[in-house]
């Protein structure tokens, strides 16, 4: 969650760039996966729209304040939060 930390001792030095890119590699899942979720509820708030004849406008702020709270975690980059701010709009 970019909060917590902890410390783990006795380790070797061999093992720890392995870890970090094991590490990094979650993290960038982690990261796509939400970009994903991301689109497919948008597509989904945006479908529901369509046939209830409506903006979708309540569903459509929440999915903005939920991107800008990955944003704001770091779970997303500026560039990933334009993207799927972009996706989402024009849907």
């Amino acid at each position: 969650d970019g909060a917590a930390s902890m410390n783990i001792g006795l380790v070797l030095k061999t093992s720890v760039a392995p870890f970090v890119r094991t590490v990094q590699e979650a993290m960038d899942k982690y990261k796509r996966l939400m970009v994903h979720e991301l689109a497919a509820t948008a597509t989904n708030a945006h479908n529901t729209a369509d046939s209830a004849g409506s903006l979708g406008q309540p569903k459509l702020l929440n999915e903005l304040e939920r991107l800008a709270k990955l944003k704001t975690q770091g779970h997303l980059t500026e560039e990933e939060y334009s993207a799927a701010k972009a996706k989402l709009i024009a849907n």
